[in-house]
């Protein structure tokens, strides 16, 4: 069998981990002032056959031609692109050269060279990989393609770096960071960093230290938006719509963000009614219930996105949120976005003074209880005259 420390493979689609890890391999094998000598880089993000086929060649060779006064030389071959969905890994010419370099990590542990190669992907069912897998340090660092286990996997991302920089937080901070500046790793390090720089020599990261410092992602702002107008505040509502039009997101597709999230409140205003979720601890995440067959099967079904498989911070925050709205309320913005989805698209009003108009309608005063206000106290009068 190879020895494993002459060969590595790195690959996976979390750049930052897959770029860190080359990093610390490079670290490792060559030092700085031996790369001039002992670093051959051959590129692999490569387009042809031709192309490919070279690149194995030359890295072939390198492998076999021994460095200069006898030192150790590293062979890269860096950012491959042929060894996951390519129509290089349907070409003979091409299996047979991966082949020899699969019989060359087989003995690797008796040569003068060291392997390593970084893909962002590769596909599991080659030989070639199979061959690596079985001789060689495979480290794969992958996001999960399902949005609640890519979560779960920022979140450990999260804890890692705030470890390196000796920063705490509480789960409802670091969900609180997740939540605003998006589940990148690379931007998740830049945003430990701020902090870092932002507390000095304090160790505790803070839920008011996260809103100074950690920059809000896209869907972070939109995610503030709806909150906003789940909480009834008129004039942040305002200020955060001001801000998504400024940064050219359309009006339309913000109608529909808030249609969406009408219809995720009044599926929890049910859900909280009825009992179907349950408080799971401290903060403000929650759980479902064991539910009736036919609801059951309408989440599992007859919905576009199962809400229990949601983050669970995220379905506390709605669940905690739909608990304060009247179902009434709740109906009646949902008719309103109704209205100004049909507004939009007839005469001359901007989109943009739609969106303000409705927020303004929603969370402003209400017209049909000013009336009903007033017409008690109408009638309060006529009784008193009639008395």
């Amino acid at each position: 069998m190879a020895d494993s420390r002459n060969v590595r493979l790195i690959f996976g689609n979390d750049d930052y981990r897959v770029q860190q890890a080359i990093h610390d391999t490079l670290q490792e094998w060559v030092p700085a002032e031996e790369r001039a000598m002992s670093l051959e880089p051959i590129e692999g993000s490569l387009d042809s056959i031709d192309a490919v086929r070279d690149a194995l060649d030359g890295c072939l060779e390198a492998l076999l031609t021994p460095a200069f006064f006898g030192a150790v030389k590293t062979v890269w071959l860096r950012d491959v692109s042929f060894l996951e969905k390519h129509p290089a890994l349907n070409n003979d010419s091409v299996k047979q050269r991966l082949r020899r370099l699969a019989q060359w990590i087989a003995g690797a542990g008796d040569a003068q060279a060291r392997l390593l190669i970084s893909a962002s992907g590769i596909d599991k069912r080659t030989a070639f990989f199979i061959a690596c897998k079985k001789t060689a340090d495979v480290q794969e660092y992958a996001v999960p393609s399902r949005p609640r286990d890519a979560e779960k996997y920022a979140l450990q991302q999260l804890t890692a770096l705030l470890r390196q920089q000796n920063l705490r937080a509480a789960s409802s901070v670091t969900n609180r960071i997740v939540e605003r500046a998006g589940s990148d790793t690379r931007q998740l390090a830049n945003e430990v960093e701020k902090l870092r720089a932002y507390l000095g020599q304090e160790s505790v990261v803070t839920e008011e230290s996260v809103a100074d410092v950690v920059s809000a992602s896209r869907q972070s702002i939109i995610w503030e938006f709806t909150d906003t107008v789940g909480r009834r505040e008129l004039p942040e509502a305002l200020r955060v719509l001001r801000q998504l039009l400024f940064q050219k997101e359309a009006p339309v597709r913000l109608l529909g963000m808030l249609d969406g999230f009408l219809r995720e409140l009044i599926l929890y205003r049910h859900a909280v009614h009825r009992r179907w979720v349950r408080r799971t601890g401290a903060g403000v995440p929650v759980a479902w219930n064991d539910l009736p067959p036919e609801v059951e099967e309408v989440l599992s079904e007859c919905m576009d996105r199962d809400p229990r498989k949601a983050n669970p911070y995220r379905m506390g925050i709605l669940a905690q949120t739909a608990a304060t709205i009247p179902m009434s309320r709740l109906l009646q913005w949902r008719g309103l976005i109704v209205q100004t989805y049909q507004r939009m698209f007839s005469g001359n009003i901007p989109p943009e003074q739609h969106m303000e108009l409705l927020l303004l309608r929603m969370l402003g005063p209400s017209a049909p209880t000013s009336q009903k206000k007033h017409g008690t106290a109408a009638n309060s009068q006529s009784r008193g005259r009639r008395t």
